[in-house]
């Protein structure tokens, strides 16, 4: 991908964030069924992190299964970090073995904060492929590996956005932006997002997502030091809205 569009791409996705945050928020209230699995059968005591927390729900699912541990959420969105604090601040404090901070995901600089605080699990849901770039999905898995201690998890979803007649009715042209679609990578679009579903408001978002095969995703977990332990679609009334990797460092 070409680096100023990815710049772009990332300036666009974070935009949308901050302008639609809490409409955005309001319309996930409940955590996805794959996550509820996730939560069931891999998710345990001890010191988690969640690359790109948004606005709460796993926060607030990890709070409620009273895990004797650490949550800790990151998140760029200063309007998402809000909405996480209220949903699951106590009398208007948070829980003390909660912690959130805000950085951007797409930098290095954010992983000095923990660079002697090895995780116990690592989790991020619906996050990397809003990240443009083969370079930069690999140092967004590597933020991951280097998080964990050895043989820990690294829990992994991503849209599978073309499962879905709806969403794909909202891919919007490229040109529509003024990017060339050459400069774009193979399973890149923008998708548009409606603050009222209906359309009557006329208030519109726009998103860049990846579009991420199974087999390239897999690939580059691994070849970044990561091994496979399972994988499955969820979500959505299909139920195959989402890919759910579960891996764990080497």
């Amino acid at each position: 991908m070409n680096p100023a569009v990815a710049d772009q791409l990332i300036t666009l996705n974070h935009q949308f964030y901050q302008d639609f945050g809490g409409s955005f928020a309001s319309t996930r209230k409940r955590i996805q069924p794959g996550v509820k699995k996730i939560l069931k059968t891999i998710i345990s005591d001890g010191i988690w992190m969640d690359m790109g927390c948004g606005s709460g729900n796993f926060a607030a699912a990890w709070r409620e299964q009273l895990f004797d541990g650490t949550y800790v959420g990151i998140d760029f969105s200063t309007e998402l970090l809000k909405e996480a604090v209220a949903a699951v601040a106590v009398d208007g404090a948070l829980p003390e073995n909660i912690l959130f901070f805000q950085a951007d995901l797409t930098k290095n600089e954010w992983m000095q904060a923990f660079r002697n605080q090895p995780f116990d699990g690592v989790v991020s849901f619906a996050t990397l492929h809003h990240i443009p770039g083969e370079a930069l999905q690999r140092q967004f898995l590597q933020q991951a590996l280097t998080l964990l201690k050895p043989g820990k998890p690294f829990i992994l979803s991503v849209w599978q956005f073309q499962n879905s007649e709806k969403m794909l009715k909202r891919v919007i042209p490229w040109d529509q932006f003024g990017i060339n679609e050459a400069d774009v990578d193979s399973g890149d679009v923008m998708l548009d997002w409606r603050a009222d579903e209906s359309g009557k408001t006329g208030r519109r978002g726009y998103r860049y997502v990846h579009l991420f095969n199974p087999e390239r995703l897999r690939k580059l977990a691994e070849e970044t030091g990561f091994t496979i332990v399972d994988e499955f679609t969820s979500d959505g009334a299909s139920g195959d809205l989402a890919l759910y990797l579960t891996m764990r460092k080497r």
